[in-house]
Parts: C-alpha cells; sequence; structure tokens
C-alpha cells in the first residue's frame, strides 16, 4: 500500500469502525425495545386473565424479581462459605455438600 492510500486507510478506519459500531448498538438496542414491548404485552394480558390490572401485575413482577434477586445473593453466600468451609477441612464442596445433606441441584 502507497503512502497516499495508507493515510485515507487509517483516516477512514476508526471513523467507519465507529460507525458500524453504533449502527449495531443502535440495532440491538431497537431489538431489546421490541423484546420488552412483547413481554409488557404478554405480562399484561397475562395479567387480563387473571384479573389483575396491569399495574398489578407489574408490581407483583417487581416484587418476585427483587425476591429471586436475594435468594441468589442468599445462595451465593452459601457457596462461598460451602467453598471457604471445604477449603478449611481439605474436602471438596460436592463433599461438603453431601456432609450436609445439600443436593448439587439446590
Amino acid at each position: 500500500m502507497d503512502r497516499q492510500a495508507e493515510e485515507k486507510h487509517v483516516a477512514e478506519t476508526p471513523s467507519d469502525s465507529v460507525d458500524e459500531r453504533t449502527k449495531e448498538l443502535e440495532a440491538a438496542i431497537r431489538a431489546l425495545k421490541e423484546e420488552v414491548a412483547k413481554v409488557q404485552k404478554e405480562r399484561d394480558s397475562a395479567a387480563e386473565l387473571s384479573g389483575l390490572t396491569s399495574e398489578q401485575a407489574r408490581r407483583a413482577t417487581d416484587a418476585h424479581i427483587t425476591r429471586l434477586h436475594r435468594y441468589n445473593d442468599i445462595k451465593d453466600a452459601g457457596q462461598i462459605l460451602f467453598g471457604k468451609l471445604a477449603e478449611l477441612r481439605g474436602k471438596t464442596v460436592k463433599e461438603m455438600y453431601k456432609e450436609y445433606g445439600v443436593e448439587t441441584s439446590d
């Protein structure tokens, strides 16, 4: 590549790459917004069938998500504790689960 062509390539590449990435991200955002609208419509339809208002369904969904986050945080803490205990005892976490009667699917 000659000097002039190289300069043109260098000058265009970052801008073109940024423009391409911007278009990709905008398309991803549009797709996510469409998915959110679809899920909200499904939630509202399910709420209507159950006799809940859209607002009641939204609040129930939010409360459920909050409980799931709390459950996952507690489960993560438990796994960390089992890992530390296993390390202290020179065992595997799987052995600790068995010793304490915890199913690996829990």
